[in-house]
């Protein structure tokens, strides 16, 4: 699992629409280790970033209290840093690292407390990222719960 700090900005056209922005990165990497047997082992490091760009509806239940669903695209861009050893094999020792990007929509829905007419507290589920990174051939999920604070401009 990671850790992420997330960046979130927007303007809001009205009570019930605005345009937004996020930006995040994981402050924590998951490491995994595979044992490939007699042969040796992998070690991998696992780090993402992603920008996106959603369109969100807003629904007022009362002057302090609001639910919300947006909807957009987000770019992310997945970072594997690996190393492979092996006692038997000391020729196939090797460090890699490798990047790749995919976009994918994603989507959010929560609930937010109203601070000020330009800060809002929410808490919300979000979906980021889900689909094929292709140069890792792996499927991924980028998504969950999170407690935020929105800075409308």
């Amino acid at each position: 699992n990671h850790w992420l700090l997330e960046l979130k900005g927007g303007y809001k056209f009205n009570k019930n629409f605005m345009l937004d922005s996020r930006y995040g990165f994981t402050v924590s990497s998951d490491e995994q280790t595979e044992d490939y047997g007699s042969s040796g082992t992998g070690k991998y490091d696992i780090s993402s970033s992603y920008f996106g760009v959603y369109a969100t509806g807003l629904y007022p239940i009362s002057s302090v209290f609001n639910l919300y669903a947006s909807a957009g695209l987000t770019s992310t861009t997945l970072d594997v840093d690996g190393t492979f050893t092996s006692s038997n094999y000391p020729e196939y020792n090797d460090t890699s690292s490798e990047s790749n990007s995919s976009t994918s929509l994603a989507f959010a829905f929560g609930a937010g407390y109203v601070v000020n007419d330009k800060v809002s507290i929410n808490l919300e589920y979000s979906k980021l990222h889900f689909g094929e990174f292709d140069d890792f051939d792996v499927d991924m999920n980028i998504g969950g719960f999170n407690l935020s604070a929105y800075v409308l401009f």
